[in-house]
């Protein structure tokens, strides 16, 4: 039995090919922007540009609105869009989706939200 286990236990190991593929091209290690692609590649090509692709700015609305009859507009090219806000009382972000033609009330902040469908 201790004859079998050495044999086994000296052996070499089979070569095995190599699945890692190599990113430097020319012996040149790419840039960021050249390993980007999809929504990412594009948001890079355009700030390159001086343009902005997504805008991440926060929709700080003026006093009077935020009621049932002046809700905050939130610009959306789409038919729903998922919006945050601080949470006051844990300073968290709590997230929702607002929907097309619907008003929603968050009562955490006392405040009404709608889309505003832009193109």
């Amino acid at each position: 039995m201790l004859r079998v286990v050495r044999a086994v236990g000296t052996r070499a190991a089979p070569r095995t090919q190599r699945l890692v593929r190599g990113l430097a091209v020319d012996g040149k290690i790419p840039t960021d922007a050249e390993q980007q692609y999809g929504p990412r590649k594009h948001e890079l090509e355009l700030e390159a540009k001086g343009e902005i692709a997504f805008n991440r700015d926060p929709i700080v609305p003026p006093p009077e609105q935020g009621t049932k009859a002046n809700p905050i507009l939130v610009p959306s090219a789409f038919a729903e869009r998922v919006v945050g806000y601080e949470d006051p009382d844990v300073g968290q972000l709590v997230w929702f989706t607002l929907a097309k033609d619907k008003i929603h009330y968050v009562p955490d902040i006392d405040l009404y939200f709608k889309l505003y469908p832009v193109a």
